[in-house]
């Protein structure tokens, strides 16, 4: 990829990485020292890596990419409605579009895995930015998630 001129790359890791919870406790094992094999083969090319919470405990966004999905209803044995919001922020009504409260437990958490993440890789040499949630629904609280990315950018300073 050096030889190509690639100079950045990005790495999708679940906050799961650092600190195992529910069901992906022990089937992820070695994956964070599978990190530190990718970030150390990055720097040996010069290459800088973008790491990205890409799930969060409990979806940023329903899609199954983040680590779960929500709300799907089959109208027959092919057809579906996905109705994609994740449970991240707190309990959300469908009828109105809006969290019925915000789970600042659940934001916390989360702050915590992003500190845990950076803890053990922001110091990397490798290491270029950082975006601590792949892309957060679009009923997300915009209030809450700008707190979000405020405390964990304070993470790194």
């Amino acid at each position: 990829m050096a030889d190509k001129g690639v100079e950045a790359i990005r790495l999708p890791i679940g906050d799961w990485m650092v600190y195992p919870y529910g069901p992906f406790r022990g089937c992820t094992d070695g994956a964070a020292e599978k990190v530190d094999w990718f970030m150390d083969i990055a720097e040996k090319y010069n290459i800088k890596v973008l790491m990205d919470i890409h799930g969060i405990r409990w979806s940023q966004n329903g899609y199954d990419n983040s680590g779960q999905s929500k709300k799907i209803t089959y109208s027959d044995d092919v057809n579906f409605t996905w109705d994609k919001v994740g449970g991240w922020m707190g309990p959300f009504d469908f009828e109105t579009r809006q969290y019925t409260r915000i789970d600042w437990d659940h934001i916390w958490w989360s702050i915590h895995r992003a500190e845990d993440v950076l803890a053990r890789w922001a110091h990397h040499p490798a290491f270029y930015a950082f975006e601590p949630a792949n892309e957060p629904g679009p009923d997300s609280d915009l209030d809450v998630l700008k707190f979000y990315y405020r405390k964990t950018r304070e993470l790194l300073l």
